[in-house]
C-alpha cells in the first residue's frame, strides 16, 4: 500500500525537480510496487518537462474518482499529432516528422510510454493521453486501495 501524494513529492524532491502545482486528494492509497509505480510518474514528468519550452506550465494532480486513483502530468506546449496517438504507446515509436532529440549524448529510443502502458496495466489500472487547447495531459488510474 503507498500512499501516492507522498510518492509524488519524494520523488520530485530526488531527482531535483522543483515540485509543480499539486492538486491533490487527501488520503490517496493503492496497492502496487513503489520503483513500478515511481517509474511511471517519472517517464510522465520527463515526457512533460522535454516537450514544455522555458517558461511553461506543468501541472500534477492527483485525485479519487469512482473508486480509483487518477493521477495526471499536464504540461503546456505543442499538442500530440493525431496520427500519433493511437502509436505513442508501442514500444520505440518515434514520430518521423520529428527532430530526434539526444539528451547527454543518448538518444531517446520511445520506450517510456511504452514501459508506463505495461506497469499500469500490471497494476490493473489505465491510463491514456489528451490533447487539450493549450498542452497535452497524461493520466493513468489505479484502484484505490480501502483498509
Amino acid at each position: 500500500m503507498h500512499l501516492l501524494c507522498n510518492l509524488i513529492q519524494i520523488f520530485c524532491k530526488l531527482i531535483q525537480f522543483p515540485v509543480p502545482p499539486l492538486f491533490l486528494s487527501e488520503h490517496c492509497y493503492v496497492k502496487g510496487d513503489r520503483e513500478y509505480l515511481e517509474q511511471v510518474v517519472d517517464n510522465y514528468i520527463t515526457n512533460a518537462l522535454e516537450y514544455t519550452d522555458i517558461g511553461g506550465n506543468i501541472r500534477l494532480t492527483l485525485k479519487k474518482t469512482d473508486g480509483n486513483i487518477r493521477v495526471s502530468v499536464y504540461n503546456e506546449g505543442r499538442q500530440i499529432p493525431e496520427e500519433d496517438l493511437e502509436h505513442i504507446w508501442s514500444g520505440y515509436y518515434r514520430n518521423k516528422k520529428e527532430k530526434r532529440r539526444e539528451e547527454k549524448g543518448f538518444v531517446h529510443a520511445g520506450l517510456g510510454l511504452y514501459i508506463v502502458q505495461n506497469i499500469v496495466t500490471m497494476h490493473n489500472g489505465s491510463y491514456g493521453v489528451e490533447n487539450l487547447p493549450s498542452g497535452v495531459e497524461f493520466w493513468f488510474t489505479l484502484p484505490e486501495y480501502a483498509e
